[in-house]
């Protein structure tokens, strides 16, 4: 059984020389497991338990949700000495469910469980457009971080003599850092939430229900991104400009 939900995975017991570095005692788990096991973890087979020392790469098979042991201390916790499991690999079209009543009708004493391969390919793809999704998010965010980071510098350098003039009439530093962050973030929101639109629409013209979904799951997210990176990127003109003598400024700006 697992530690974390109770349920019970496929367990196999494999030659010790499938599972290099996995030493007695210690299990490995798959790929598909990942969210509900993690190294050190242990899983309990018989009232014996194993440690997982390893989590396999996917192999897009039932292995992918199964927990591999030592074969003769698989075969030790249930106190047998013969193999244990009967993998059928069904031809294209053929019915699953006649395979399972079939199987039962054998008295076979064993239990029937059926992983499809399709679903383990997809779970494999969707992790993967996931990572990729996540990196391309990071681009996007340091390129507009980026971008924002010279319209600041540009937007201060314009605005010299307006802020030298409000620190002339009593404005303090932090009221000049607020005026720098907020026109920053300012921009940043609008320019995201402008994307943002412009990306929802072309997306329902292709495909209108992923659409939906995609703008329910990201769009709450955005002002806040946007933001972030916003009052981040602006930081360093902000403090610059505060920093900076308004005497000069005003001296050279009026002669």
């Amino acid at each position: 059984a697992l530690p974390r939900e109770g349920t019970r995975p496929a367990v196999v017991g494999v030659e010790p020389g499938l599972l290099p570095g996995v030493p007695p005692g210690g299990a490995t788990a798959g790929a598909g497991l990942a969210g509900r096991l993690a190294l050190g973890d242990e899983v309990s087979v018989a009232g014996r338990s194993f440690a997982v020392v390893g989590l396999r790469p996917s192999s897009a098979d039932a292995d992918d949700f199964a927990v591999h042991l030592r074969i003769e201390e698989l075969q030790a916790a249930l106190r047998t000495g013969a193999a244990s499991e009967l993998r059928i690999f069904l031809e294209p079209g053929a019915d699953p469910a006649v395979a399972r009543r079939g199987l039962a009708a054998a008295e076979i004493g064993a239990i029937v469980s059926g992983i499809d391969r399709g679903e383990v390919a997809e779970r494999g793809l969707q992790g993967s457009l996931e990572a990729h999704r996540r990196a391309l998010y990071a681009f996007v965010a340091l390129v507009a971080g980026f971008a924002l980071l010279l319209a600041a510098h540009l937007d201060t350098a314009e605005r010299r003599a307006e802020l030298a003039t409000l620190v002339a009439i009593g404005a303090g530093r932090g009221t000049l850092l607020g005026t720098v962050v907020a026109r920053s973030a300012l921009v940043s929101v609008a320019g995201s939430l402008l994307g943002a639109l412009l990306g929802a629409a072309v997306a329902s013209a292709l495909a209108p229900e992923a659409a939906a979904l995609a703008a329910l799951a990201t769009l709450p997210a955005v002002p806040a991104a946007a933001i972030a990176i916003g009052v981040a990127a602006a930081l360093p003109a902000a403090v610059a400009a505060a920093k900076r003598d308004p005497v000069p400024e005003l001296q050279g700006w009026f002669g």
